[in-house]
Protein backbone atom coordinates (compact mmCIF):
# COMPACT_ATOMS: atom_id res chain seq x y z
CA UNK A 1 0.00 0.00 0.00
CA UNK A 2 0.90 3.68 0.04
CA UNK A 3 0.18 4.55 3.66
CA UNK A 4 1.15 3.73 7.22
CA UNK A 5 -1.54 2.14 9.40
CA UNK A 6 -1.41 2.24 13.21
CA UNK A 7 -3.48 -0.14 15.35
CA UNK A 8 -3.84 0.35 19.10
CA UNK A 9 -4.37 -2.31 21.77
CA UNK A 10 -7.94 -1.05 22.07
CA UNK A 11 -8.85 -1.37 18.40
CA UNK A 12 -8.37 2.22 17.27
CA UNK A 13 -6.91 2.75 13.79
CA UNK A 14 -5.17 5.75 12.24
CA UNK A 15 -3.51 6.23 8.86
CA UNK A 16 -0.77 8.44 7.46
CA UNK A 17 0.68 8.97 3.99
CA UNK A 18 4.05 10.20 5.23
CA UNK A 19 4.34 9.01 8.86
CA UNK A 20 4.16 12.58 10.15
CA UNK A 21 0.57 13.70 9.64
CA UNK A 22 -2.05 11.24 10.89
CA UNK A 23 -5.80 10.97 10.51
CA UNK A 24 -8.00 11.11 13.60
CA UNK A 25 -8.05 7.68 15.23
CA UNK A 26 -11.31 5.79 14.75
CA UNK A 27 -12.65 2.73 16.53
CA UNK A 28 -12.94 -0.43 14.42
CA UNK A 29 -14.68 -3.80 14.66
CA UNK A 30 -11.57 -5.03 16.48
CA UNK A 31 -12.80 -3.72 19.85
CA UNK A 32 -10.75 -3.98 23.06
CA UNK A 33 -8.75 -7.20 22.84
CA UNK A 34 -5.26 -5.88 23.65
CA UNK A 35 -4.02 -6.15 20.06
CA UNK A 36 -0.29 -6.73 19.99
CA UNK A 37 0.89 -7.26 16.43
CA UNK A 38 -0.06 -7.58 12.76
CA UNK A 39 1.45 -9.75 10.02
CA UNK A 40 1.02 -9.63 6.24
CA UNK A 41 1.53 -12.50 3.80
CA UNK A 42 1.20 -10.49 0.61
CA UNK A 43 -2.56 -11.05 0.34
CA UNK A 44 -4.09 -10.13 3.70
CA UNK A 45 -3.33 -9.03 7.25
CA UNK A 46 -3.76 -10.97 10.49
CA UNK A 47 -3.87 -9.27 13.90
CA UNK A 48 -3.32 -11.07 17.20
CA UNK A 49 -4.43 -10.05 20.68
CA UNK A 50 -2.72 -10.76 23.99
CA UNK A 51 -5.30 -13.40 25.02
CA UNK A 52 -5.56 -15.20 21.68
CA UNK A 53 -8.04 -13.12 19.71
CA UNK A 54 -7.54 -13.08 15.94
CA UNK A 55 -8.90 -10.88 13.15
CA UNK A 56 -8.13 -10.63 9.43
CA UNK A 57 -8.25 -7.83 6.87
CA UNK A 58 -7.50 -7.47 3.17
CA UNK A 59 -6.58 -3.78 3.41
CA UNK A 60 -5.55 -3.15 7.03
CA UNK A 61 -8.50 -0.80 7.55
CA UNK A 62 -11.58 -2.99 7.45
CA UNK A 63 -11.37 -5.95 9.81
CA UNK A 64 -13.46 -9.04 10.42
CA UNK A 65 -15.13 -9.44 13.80
CA UNK A 66 -12.46 -10.87 16.13
CA UNK A 67 -12.70 -14.41 17.45
CA UNK A 68 -10.88 -15.98 20.38
CA UNK A 69 -9.09 -19.08 19.10
CA UNK A 70 -9.29 -22.03 21.48
CA UNK A 71 -6.03 -23.58 20.26
CA UNK A 72 -4.17 -20.38 21.06
CA UNK A 73 -5.28 -20.20 24.67
CA UNK A 74 -4.01 -17.42 26.95
CA UNK A 75 -0.26 -17.49 26.51
CA UNK A 76 0.55 -13.78 26.57
CA UNK A 77 0.72 -13.51 22.78
CA UNK A 78 3.08 -10.71 21.77
CA UNK A 79 4.00 -11.17 18.12
CA UNK A 80 2.86 -12.58 14.81
CA UNK A 81 4.90 -13.02 11.64
CA UNK A 82 4.73 -14.82 8.32
CA UNK A 83 7.08 -17.70 7.61
CA UNK A 84 7.56 -17.68 3.85
CA UNK A 85 9.55 -20.93 4.03
CA UNK A 86 6.50 -22.85 5.23
CA UNK A 87 3.77 -20.51 3.93
CA UNK A 88 2.23 -20.00 7.35
CA UNK A 89 1.57 -17.40 10.00
CA UNK A 90 3.48 -17.85 13.26
CA UNK A 91 2.26 -16.54 16.62
CA UNK A 92 4.74 -16.12 19.46
CA UNK A 93 3.93 -15.85 23.15
CA UNK A 94 6.03 -14.10 25.76
CA UNK A 95 7.01 -17.39 27.43
CA UNK A 96 7.99 -19.25 24.25
CA UNK A 97 4.63 -20.67 23.21
CA UNK A 98 4.16 -20.95 19.43
CA UNK A 99 1.19 -21.66 17.17
CA UNK A 100 0.99 -21.72 13.36
CA UNK A 101 -1.72 -21.20 10.76
CA UNK A 102 -1.86 -21.51 6.97
CA UNK A 103 -4.78 -19.09 6.65
CA UNK A 104 -4.65 -16.92 9.79
CA UNK A 105 -7.98 -18.28 11.00
CA UNK A 106 -7.42 -21.93 11.95
CA UNK A 107 -4.48 -22.39 14.33
CA UNK A 108 -2.48 -25.34 15.61
CA UNK A 109 -2.53 -26.21 19.30
CA UNK A 110 -0.11 -23.85 21.05
CA UNK A 111 3.01 -25.54 22.39
CA UNK A 112 5.99 -24.25 24.33
CA UNK A 113 9.22 -24.50 22.33
CA UNK A 114 12.08 -25.65 24.56
CA UNK A 115 14.71 -23.89 22.43
CA UNK A 116 12.96 -20.57 23.02
CA UNK A 117 12.54 -20.82 26.76
CA UNK A 118 10.80 -18.25 28.95
CA UNK A 119 12.70 -15.21 27.71
CA UNK A 120 10.01 -12.49 27.46
CA UNK A 121 9.71 -12.69 23.66
CA UNK A 122 8.23 -9.59 22.10
CA UNK A 123 8.75 -9.37 18.34
CA UNK A 124 9.13 -11.36 15.12
CA UNK A 125 10.86 -10.20 11.94
CA UNK A 126 11.26 -11.81 8.52
CA UNK A 127 14.90 -11.26 7.54
CA UNK A 128 14.56 -12.53 3.97
CA UNK A 129 15.52 -16.09 4.85
CA UNK A 130 13.96 -16.86 8.25
CA UNK A 131 11.78 -15.44 10.97
CA UNK A 132 13.86 -13.88 13.73
CA UNK A 133 12.46 -13.66 17.27
CA UNK A 134 13.80 -11.03 19.66
CA UNK A 135 13.05 -10.83 23.38
CA UNK A 136 12.77 -7.76 25.57
CA UNK A 137 16.06 -8.73 27.20
CA UNK A 138 18.12 -9.24 24.03
CA UNK A 139 17.67 -12.97 23.43
CA UNK A 140 17.28 -14.01 19.80
CA UNK A 141 16.24 -17.15 17.99
CA UNK A 142 15.68 -18.03 14.34
CA UNK A 143 12.90 -20.20 12.95
CA UNK A 144 14.43 -22.61 10.48
CA UNK A 145 12.10 -24.57 8.17
CA UNK A 146 11.68 -27.35 10.73
CA UNK A 147 12.99 -26.04 14.08
CA UNK A 148 13.88 -23.01 16.20
CA UNK A 149 17.51 -22.32 17.02
CA UNK A 150 18.47 -22.30 20.70
CA UNK A 151 17.89 -18.87 22.22
CA UNK A 152 21.07 -16.90 22.79
CA UNK A 153 21.54 -13.52 24.40
CA UNK A 154 23.41 -10.84 22.48
CA UNK A 155 25.50 -8.86 24.96
CA UNK A 156 25.65 -5.85 22.61
CA UNK A 157 21.87 -5.58 22.63
CA UNK A 158 21.52 -5.79 26.40
CA UNK A 159 18.21 -5.55 28.28
CA UNK A 160 16.49 -2.52 26.79
CA UNK A 161 12.92 -3.79 26.49
CA UNK A 162 13.24 -4.43 22.75
CA UNK A 163 9.93 -3.92 21.00
CA UNK A 164 10.41 -3.88 17.23
CA UNK A 165 12.66 -4.78 14.31
CA UNK A 166 12.67 -3.22 10.87
CA UNK A 167 14.85 -3.38 7.77
CA UNK A 168 17.33 -0.51 8.00
CA UNK A 169 19.26 -1.08 4.78
CA UNK A 170 19.95 -3.92 2.38
CA UNK A 171 22.59 -5.17 4.82
CA UNK A 172 21.23 -4.31 8.28
CA UNK A 173 18.27 -4.37 10.66
CA UNK A 174 17.30 -1.78 13.27
CA UNK A 175 16.05 -2.77 16.73
CA UNK A 176 14.00 -0.31 18.80
CA UNK A 177 13.59 -0.43 22.58
CA UNK A 178 10.71 1.11 24.51
CA UNK A 179 12.92 3.65 26.30
CA UNK A 180 14.61 4.99 23.15
CA UNK A 181 17.54 2.64 22.79
CA UNK A 182 18.40 1.47 19.27
CA UNK A 183 20.86 -0.96 17.76
CA UNK A 184 21.80 -1.80 14.18
CA UNK A 185 22.71 -5.31 13.16
CA UNK A 186 25.99 -6.23 11.50
CA UNK A 187 24.23 -8.30 8.83
CA UNK A 188 20.85 -8.43 7.10
CA UNK A 189 19.98 -11.63 8.99
CA UNK A 190 20.18 -9.97 12.43
CA UNK A 191 22.75 -12.47 13.65
CA UNK A 192 25.19 -9.98 15.20
CA UNK A 193 24.62 -6.48 16.55
CA UNK A 194 26.35 -3.20 17.30
CA UNK A 195 26.26 -1.96 20.88
CA UNK A 196 22.88 -0.50 21.81
CA UNK A 197 22.82 3.28 22.21
CA UNK A 198 20.33 5.67 23.74
CA UNK A 199 18.79 8.02 21.18
CA UNK A 200 18.01 11.35 22.84
CA UNK A 201 15.71 12.45 20.02
CA UNK A 202 13.47 9.51 20.80
CA UNK A 203 13.52 9.83 24.57
CA UNK A 204 11.87 7.45 27.04
CA UNK A 205 8.39 7.47 25.52
CA UNK A 206 7.40 3.79 25.58
CA UNK A 207 8.08 3.12 21.91
CA UNK A 208 6.20 0.06 20.68
CA UNK A 209 6.72 -0.20 16.92
CA UNK A 210 8.75 0.96 13.96
CA UNK A 211 7.94 0.72 10.26
CA UNK A 212 9.27 2.13 7.01
CA UNK A 213 8.59 3.06 3.42
CA UNK A 214 11.18 3.91 0.79
CA UNK A 215 11.90 7.31 2.39
CA UNK A 216 11.38 7.19 6.14
CA UNK A 217 11.52 5.11 9.27
CA UNK A 218 8.51 5.83 11.47
CA UNK A 219 8.52 5.01 15.20
CA UNK A 220 5.31 5.03 17.24
CA UNK A 221 4.91 5.11 21.03
CA UNK A 222 2.05 3.77 23.14
CA UNK A 223 1.15 7.35 24.11
CA UNK A 224 0.95 8.71 20.57
CA UNK A 225 4.46 10.07 20.10
CA UNK A 226 5.84 9.83 16.56
CA UNK A 227 9.43 10.08 15.37
CA UNK A 228 10.67 9.85 11.79
CA UNK A 229 14.12 9.28 10.30
CA UNK A 230 15.10 9.84 6.70
CA UNK A 231 16.72 6.76 5.13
Amino acid sequence: GTQFIALSEYGFISTSADGKTWADATISYLAVHLWKDVAYNGDYYVAIGYTGYISTSTDGLNWQNPTQVTNLGSHNWQAIGYDFNNSQFVALGETGYVSTSSDGTTWSQASQISNLGNNTWDTLYWNGSNLMALSKTGYKSFKMPSYWTSASRDSYLGSHDWKALVSYSTTSVLALGSSGYTSISLTASGGGWNEAKYNGNLGDNDWVSVSRNNKYLVALSSTGYISTKRI
